[in-house]
């Protein structure tokens, strides 16, 4: 028989022990690699989330393009608004997604999930601000009173806020081609004009003032069979004002969009003053900590219930707000730049109104391009009056903001000329044609390519012109 001391037994006893705590050790160390791999898991799920969220925005960002029948402070609006605030939409949506965008400080009995629930549950519900030297409410409504609504929506209401900068420039690019006159595609030919040489800068003169020529004379043709009636509804449509009218709605649109998104950033901030970015301004100026002002607090309280064994326990934690951090400087951004946007639009609304529907500054704009002898200075008022509409003087300064002043120089000498001649041919005799009116005299190469164009399109020669005129009508389309 085999004997084993006591000795024997207890190291045995020890070394069984010793066994099953490395076993248990080594289990617990899977567990947490299990539970670390599932975290990071998590972590990876959620970023590639964010990637592919952030890819379609950045997209959306990349898709804006800017227009060419449009002026500066219409760019600062549609184009530069929208594309400022979507970068920092996307820039808030990348550290609400992947970093913590809360941190709260729990009793020490929690546990990790249970911290982690108190953090989610706070950000997904409203926190509430309390001054440092205050109590916290005891009323429930005060508490709702404090609440700060607005953290966990910013990424979505900047993108919405994109959006409606950008509504005015679609209304814009749908409604102006419904006058005959093909804005874009006018200043297209213009922008190509002054890039080419001088045969078809030529041909796309020569092409911007026929499809001018062919606007009014449809114009005329509806305004004479058209009731008063009509003519109002139309919005100016048989009087040359119809795109000159959408420009300036255009404008109250962006005018509009800009003062209903600063009333509702206020309502959304719960902010009490419009004047909040003028005040936060002065608090940095004076060096007051947003503890005691209230301006995006960076820390607040929350409240939440807990069922333990069938009972609700209540708890009140202190949560810090990392993103108001953020948000402080990106809504305050946002703030002055609606203010200087909205000055600027308002101004260049009421430049547009007053150089386009005044004849006075019309004939000003017009003869600074065209020189004049004193005898033509009624018939040039004339040509105003019936050529230089308030639609075509808006699109002769379009042309100047896109490209330069020589080309809107020939775009209305050609004019000119055209409507020159043409009342000259009316006051000498029906036997007389272009031919004969301009045997042995010299004329420069835009004015040949207008008279032959006249010559062309309204008959006054029965003789073939030597100079071909140009196909016009298909440059336009």
């Amino acid at each position: 028989m085999l004997i084993i001391s006591g000795t024997d037994q207890l190291k045995a006893k020890n070394e069984v022990n010793d066994n099953n705590s490395k076993y248990e050790d080594l289990n617990n160390d899977s567990g947490d690699c299990g539970k670390e791999f599932s975290s990071v898991q998590k972590k990876l799920a959620t970023v590639s989330k964010v990637k592919k969220t952030m890819n379609i925005l950045g997209s959306a960002v990349t898709a804006i393009k800017p227009r060419n029948d449009d002026s500066f402070i219409d760019r600062l609006n549609y184009y530069y608004s929208t594309v400022i605030i979507m970068v920092m939409s996307l820039t808030i949506s990348a550290k609400q997604y992947v970093g913590q965008p809360i941190q709260c400080w729990v009793p020490g009995e929690f546990s990790k999930a249970w911290e982690q629930y108190a953090e989610n549950y706070c950000f997904v519900h409203n926190t509430y601000w309390v001054r440092p030297n205050e109590e916290i409410p005891q009323d429930y409504n005060e508490r709702i009173n404090k609440q700060l609504i607005y953290y966990q929506w910013v990424p979505f209401i900047m993108a919405l806020q994109a959006v409606f900068f950008y509504i005015p420039i679609l209304f814009w690019g749908a409604i102006n081609r419904m006058s005959g006159l093909n804005v874009p595609n006018v200043v297209r030919l213009a922008e190509c004009a002054a890039d080419t040489e001088e045969e078809e800068r030529t041909k796309n003169i020569t092409a911007i003032c026929t499809h001018i020529e062919d606007s009014i004379r449809m114009q005329i043709n509806h305004r004479k069979t058209a009731s008063p009636c009509e003519r109002v509804i139309k919005f100016g449509l048989y009087d040359g004002s119809f795109i000159r009218n959408m420009y300036i709605i255009t404008k109250l649109l962006f005018i509009w969009n800009l003062y209903i998104q600063f009333y509702l950033m206020n309502l959304f901030l719960g902010q009490n003053s419009t004047l909040w970015g003028a005040s936060i301004l002065y608090d940095i100026a004076r060096g007051k900590n947003w503890e005691y002002s209230g301006n995006f607090p960076r820390t607040a309280i929350c409240d939440f219930n807990v069922r333990v064994l069938g009972n609700l326990q209540r708890y009140s934690i202190q949560c810090v707000l990392v993103l108001n951090m953020f948000n402080e400087k990106i809504f305050l951004f946002i703030y002055w730049w609606f203010v200087f946007v909205a000055i600027l639009t308002t101004g260049e609304a009421v430049f547009w109104l007053i150089n386009t529907q005044i004849l006075s500054r019309r004939i000003v704009y017009a003869s600074k391009h065209i020189p004049l002898s004193s005898k033509d200075e009624r018939l040039f008022q004339k040509f105003c009056d019936s050529k230089i509409n308030t639609d075509v003087i808006l699109i002769f300064r379009l042309i100047s903001m896109r490209t330069n002043d020589l080309i809107v120089s020939d775009v209305l000498q050609m004019l000119w000329s055209t409507y020159k001649t043409r009342s000259h041919l009316d006051s000498v005799s029906i036997a007389s044609n272009i031919d004969e009116y301009t045997d042995g005299v010299k004329y420069t190469t835009i004015q040949k390519y207008s008279l032959n164009n006249l010559n062309h399109r309204y008959g006054y020669s029965r003789s073939p012109q030597t100079l071909n005129s140009p196909d016009t009508d298909s440059l336009i389309k």
